[in-house]
């Protein structure tokens, strides 16, 4: 079973041990998207490349459309203006950037049948081009999710209607793997390349290949998951978790809890979360709070309130970032209860703060170039580097027999050695591709892991040893971090 939780380890790995900024409540509300944009702003501003840009984290889960369902049905139809005109390869062109913007469009009832045009005038323009053999792909594209795909005869003449029921054909024989996702809850319907192939629990036979999932079920929509389908695949997709994360920014999620911020934070690598979120249980209007906690023990750091109005918003929330990230006051910031305070010694590289289970409750003046946070975070990244490493070789491993199949079609000079088995090649190439992407992009993530971990291990060491136990349970580390 491969949980898409692990396959997220890679995009994340350039941004591991930085500060997340996340706003909770309700994502609907104006008062509250409007200050949490200026303050996910001000973090920004205040840690550079040490915070997570939120259009950056919107992007690797759930990227935002460029264009509406109307304009790229626009773009479909200038492109197919172009194929009549005989600008073969501006139709398929102008056909590949409309499937660009509809992978981006999100579950839409009109999206289906724009990725279908698409595919099918991109099949037909390469064609024309001589290129058969990726004009074939491209005409597998709508059948591979949808076998009973019929053409409409009213807008595709006869010979296009005869080649495509020639490559149904060829789809129905192809080797097949099962396909299965589950949801949590139940019940959400499985979008694979955008079209509704059925709800949670699902499981259906496809070709091998890479397909793009997604789920949706009332207003839950979860992330995007580029899937590789080689051999008996099972996704578990967490929906109650994944939609909760709002679509646009400001970087929202939706509820009073904690729980899926911290779940957020945790996945994406980071080793600081701030919660933005109204402070209802205050008798002022616009009242907003912000608290630092360390992901690793979920431990709250620090918190302060400020008012948004009156004229002084942005830099009251400028002043309320600052006071998060290093404990240094300002007269509009009214410190919340924490633990205890932290305060970043005046010029020194801002860093997240720990606590010590020593410390009292009261202000603690602590130089912040060395600190126990960033050591954990290098196990932390050493344990995902190995976990990457592991599932780069299950992965690779996985794929060998469609490149044993495949290689055994072409000769030395990567050649089909018998153009009758060009369907059978044609059919194994985007599995053996897509695994071996995966794996790379895997691996790329393990060594950038390792490499940051070991950086962390070498230039922070522990104030006091750590001992490592072999248990039923597995590793088990004891001491002060």
């Amino acid at each position: 079973m491969r949980f898409l939780a692990l396959l997220a380890l890679a995009p994340w790995s350039a941004f591991a041990g930085g500060t997340l900024g996340l706003a909770v409540g309700d994502c609907r509300d104006p008062e509250l998207a409007t200050a949490s944009t200026a303050f996910q702003r001000a973090l920004v501003a205040r840690l550079g490349d040490g915070a997570f840009p939120p259009e950056e984290v919107l992007e690797r889960l759930r990227p935002l459309p460029t264009a509406s369902a109307e304009e790229l049905g626009r773009q479909l139809d200038a492109s197919q203006a172009r194929f009549y005109a005989g600008d073969l390869q501006g139709a398929a062109d102008g056909a590949q950037s409309a499937l660009q913007g509809l992978a981006r469009l999100g579950p839409r009832s009109d999206a289906w049948a724009l990725e279908v045009r698409a595919w099918l005038l991109q099949g037909l323009a390469l064609r024309s081009l001589g290129k058969k053999a990726e004009a074939a792909e491209a005409f597998k594209r709508p059948l591979r999710v949808d076998p009973r795909f019929a053409p409409d005869p009213d807008y595709y003449s006869p010979s296009t209607i005869q080649l495509l029921e020639g490559i149904r054909k060829d789809v129905a024989k192809a080797k097949k793997v099962r396909f299965q996702v589950t949801s949590a809850p139940p019940g959400a319907t499985v979008l694979l390349d955008g079209f509704p192939a059925g709800k949670t629990p699902f499981e259906a036979d496809l070709m091998p290949g890479s397909y793009r999932l997604q789920l949706t079920l009332g207003e839950l929509t979860s992330f995007v998951h580029q899937v590789a389908v080689a051999q008996g695949e099972r996704q578990s997709v967490d929906l109650a978790f994944e939609g909760a994360l709002s679509e646009r920014v400001p970087l929202c999620v939706q509820g009073q809890g904690t729980d899926v911020a911290l779940k957020l934070a945790a996945i994406s690598g980071a080793e600081s979360l701030v919660v933005f979120r109204t402070d209802a249980r205050r008798a002022e209007p616009g009242m907003v709070t912000a608290t630092l906690i360390e992901v690793n023990r979920g431990a709250p750091l620090r918190s302060g309130s400020v008012r948004t109005k009156g004229g002084q918003e942005a830099q009251g929330l400028a002043d309320l970032a600052e006071f998060v990230l290093t404990g240094r006051a300002a007269p509009a910031v009214t410190p919340g209860p924490v633990a205890a305070t932290v305060a970043a010694a005046p010029g020194e590289a801002l860093r997240p703060p720990t606590l010590r289970d020593e410390a009292p409750v009261a202000a603690v003046e602590e130089p912040m170039g060395r600190g126990r946070g960033p050591r954990v975070a290098s196990y932390v990244l050493l344990g995902s580097a190995a976990v990457a490493l592991g599932a780069g070789l299950g992965v690779y491993l996985g794929g060998a027999g469609d490149r044993a199949a495949l290689g055994a079609l072409l000769d030395g000079q990567g050649k089909l050695k018998d153009p009758a088995t060009a369907a059978q090649a044609a059919a194994l190439t985007p599995p053996v591709d897509a695994n071996g992407s995966l794996a790379i992009g895997l691996w790329a993530a393990s060594a950038a892991l390792l490499a940051t971990g070991v950086g962390l291990f070498l230039a922070l060491p522990p104030d006091s040893p750590v001992d490592l136990a072999l248990g039923p349970a597995g590793a088990v580390m004891h001491g002060r971090f």
